[in-house]
């Protein structure tokens, strides 16, 4: 058993450092974006957000009104929270309603 132990142990460090290692990359990967490596060319990361936000929030609303929703409600139903569920139903309401009126409007710029 102690040498099984002491292989769990070195396998949960290893990746560890893997992880660690894995989050350092995407840490300066995004700074190297925002920051740009050369003006001229390559816009920063601002306005590329600032030119797409409206498909951006579109599919955050599209992503909260199907999966995320829904899953509080899940897990809030398995676990017998009353929070979650609220919180679950709320956020269906609030992006539902906000898809609809854009749609209704056929505005897609808020």
């Amino acid at each position: 058993p102690r040498g099984r132990r002491q292989l769990i142990l070195r396998l949960y460090f290893i990746d560890q450092r893997r992880r660690t290692r894995c989050l350092f990359v995407i840490v300066f990967t995004i700074q190297y974006i925002i920051s740009g490596y050369n003006n001229n060319t390559m816009t920063n990361l601002n306005d590329i957000l600032k030119q797409y936000q409206n498909i951006l929030y579109f599919i955050g609303r599209i992503f909260a009104l199907f999966i995320f929703g829904p899953y509080l409600i899940y897990i809030g139903n398995k676990m017998k929270n009353t929070i979650l569920v609220l919180l679950g139903v709320l956020l269906i309401v609030w992006d539902g309603a906000k898809l609809g009126i854009q749609f209704y409007y056929n505005d897609f710029t808020y």
